[in-house]
């Protein structure tokens, strides 16, 4: 009888816990936290109608975020690690500003040696309209219309409908290129980098990311 009901109500039951755990610890830290929860938890999530506020002075300022789905598989995490648990993930509708900039009384963090990543990857991932401002130093990053949409089993895209990065004196409009994916080997083609520039093929080789191997190849138009 018990295990009856563990299969009939487990799935309310996570999403329950998963959506009263988040918002609590998000009011610990002095965010804002409100969505909307579904899925079985156990092998997909969808968050709808995510809305974060963080304090006056914390790095998250806010996030606005229509439609976030994810499908996985536990046991394969569980089993073989990160490196393909994650099948696809959907984001859609984003509006994020984040406050990077060094406070005052804080030193700078030192930069880190690093490593190789670990090995991760994504069947397919779709994101659309993804919008962001980055408070930094040297002036706010701003990115406008992103979307990147990679899959094995048929052409993507990418696009940015604005670029700007002042430390860098960047600002590119409406970037566009058509996205490939073969053993994991993602080419951009036609990539659209700005007026008069158009990149032929980009490739970057993610297969051997793990070892700290990336194969890297362009040809200019």
């Amino acid at each position: 009888m018990l295990a009856l009901l563990l299969v009939v109500f487990h799935r309310p039951l996570l999403r329950w816990a998963l959506d009263d755990g988040a918002r609590y610890f998000a009011k610990k830290a002095g965010y804002q936290l409100d969505w909307t929860v579904a899925g079985s938890i156990l092998d997909e999530l969808s968050l709808n109608n995510i809305q974060v506020s963080g304090p006056e002075k914390s790095p998250v300022q806010k996030i606005s975020w229509k439609k976030f789905e994810a499908d996985y598989s536990l046991w394969e995490l569980l089993r073989k690690g990160p490196g393909e648990f994650l099948h696809s993930l959907t984001l859609a509708d984003a509006d994020i500003v984040i406050d990077g900039r060094t406070p005052p009384d804080q030193k700078p963090a030192e930069a880190s040696k690093g490593g190789a990543p670990p090995a991760f990857w994504i069947g397919h991932l779709d994101l659309r309209n993804i919008n962001a401002r980055i408070i930094t130093d040297q002036g706010d990053i701003i990115l406008r219309g992103f979307t990147l949409i990679l899959d094995e089993q048929k052409p993507g895209e990418l696009a940015i409908e604005e670029l700007i990065v002042p430390s860098a004196n960047l600002h590119l409009t409406q970037v566009h290129g058509k996205t490939e994916v073969r053993d994991r080997r993602i080419t951009i083609t036609d990539l659209n980098v700005m007026e008069g520039v158009t990149l032929s093929s980009l490739m970057v080789g993610l297969k051997d990311l793990h070892s700290g191997f990336v194969p890297f190849g362009t040809e200019l138009r």
